[in-house]
């Protein structure tokens, strides 16, 4: 049976928002119901943190603008909880098999391709 690891890369302050979408988050409107929702829900979610708290948005509201100050679409997650559901909605996180002992399964992993020339070259003739 194999594990799943999962890798996250993050990248940007609004982690691969567009120019219109970071518009948005410095509007008054928004801050004004990020400040009343962290006021009203004022934990993780997911494990309850009272630290480093920011609004999610639950629905994707990229396609629909009007989920964006839909205040029933919206959680408080922690730094690291709503960094991994980002990453999920992103589709910015990778999933390696790995075997028993820890390495990957995958022949094209860089790991096991490494190794495989190092093999054949300590190979002994017989």
């Amino acid at each position: 049976m194999h594990t799943y690891i999962t890798l996250l890369r993050m990248v940007g302050k609004y982690k691969g928002a567009t120019p219109a979408q970071e518009r948005v988050y410095r509007q008054a409107r928004w801050r004004k119901l990020r400040a009343l929702h962290l006021k009203v829900y004022n934990q993780c979610v997911v494990c309850g943190s009272r630290e480093g708290l920011q609004v999610d948005h639950i629905r994707p509201y990229a396609n629909n603008p009007a989920l964006f100050y839909d205040h029933t679409n919206l959680q408080t997650l922690c730094t690291m909880h709503h960094s991994q559901k980002t990453a999920l909605d992103r589709d910015i996180v990778r999933h390696i098999s790995v075997d028993h002992n820890g390495y990957p399964i995958d022949h094209e992993h860089p790991w096991v391709i490494g190794n495989n020339k190092i093999n054949k070259k300590n190979k002994i003739k017989k």
